[in-house]
């Protein structure tokens, strides 16, 4: 079963945040750590700063599960 993902900009904190309707795979973990993602307890996302290459990944793992 795929893991659906999407995303948004979290503009007060100028931040991407990524969301998934189950626990990703630990590759895809590894890409977000990799990235300087980490994941916020409370809302349940992976976040980071804005940047051309956090908006890239995230943007990728939106299409992928899409």
């Amino acid at each position: 079963m795929n893991t659906l993902a999407s995303f948004q900009i979290n503009e007060k904190h100028d931040g991407i945040e990524i969301y998934f309707s189950r626990i990703p795979c630990e590759r895809v973990r590894q890409i977000l750590k990799q990235n300087k993602y980490k994941f916020h307890f409370v809302k349940k996302c992976w976040y980071t700063k804005r940047s051309k290459q956090s908006l890239a990944i995230a943007e990728q793992l939106a299409d992928i599960s899409a």
